[in-house]
């Protein structure tokens, strides 16, 4: 068993059958038994896991597992005032993704390759502007450039302007085989209605 010493914390180092495992006990009275928590492992397997001492990854290879399903779960990276937080995914030894926080201008962006500034992708800005393809003005909630945008569906299919308690005042959609623009006055009734079908 585990016994506190003093008022002082402990810490357990276990290498029992290939794995490492660091665990810690919050500071306790001489005598009694302290409560020991896994903090840190690695398993015979290569994988690492905080929070846990029995990291699992849901591919094979190797992985990390954070968390034990009772707490919250999460990665900071606090990079300095004039530095960049990312991530980066490689297959081999080519660069596919990148995706990170770019201090030059306050924004989160996800990149093919290995650069946070080109490449095609997509830019968060600090308010919450969305660009595919190109970093966001503060005029619009959502940009693209040179490029579609494409819903799919066997029925019907719409994208809807409404104002904030969510009433319909445009919608361009397609029902079946037709396209379809919808237009409605203030008081909810349809104005204009135009159809690949029929026109009214």
């Amino acid at each position: 068993k585990y016994v506190g010493a003093g008022s002082n914390e402990g810490g357990v180092i276990d290498l029992r059958n290939g794995t490492f495992t660091y665990s810690t006990a919050p500071a306790g009275t001489a005598g009694n038994n302290a409560t020991i928590t896994p903090r840190l492992s690695i398993s015979n397997a290569g994988n690492v896991g905080i929070g846990t001492n029995s990291p699992t990854v849901s591919q094979s290879g190797y992985g990390m597992e954070i968390g034990n399903n009772f707490q919250n779960a999460g990665i900071r990276f606090n990079a300095g005032t004039s530095g960049w937080g990312y991530t980066e995914y490689y297959h081999g030894s080519t660069a596919k993704f990148i995706m990170g926080y770019r201090q030059t201008d306050d924004s989160f962006r996800i990149r093919t390759g290995a650069s946070l500034v080109s490449g095609d992708g997509i830019t968060i800005s600090s308010g919450g502007n969305v660009g595919i393809g190109m970093a966001p003005s503060t005029d619009a909630k959502l940009e693209i450039l040179n490029g579609n945008i494409r819903v799919r569906g066997s029925s019907a299919n719409s994208i809807m302007l409404s104002t904030t308690a969510g009433a319909t005042r445009a919608a361009l959609g397609n029902y079946g085989n037709e396209g379809d623009l919808s237009l409605w006055r203030s008081n909810n009734a349809k104005y204009i209605y135009l159809s690949s079908y029929y026109d009214s």
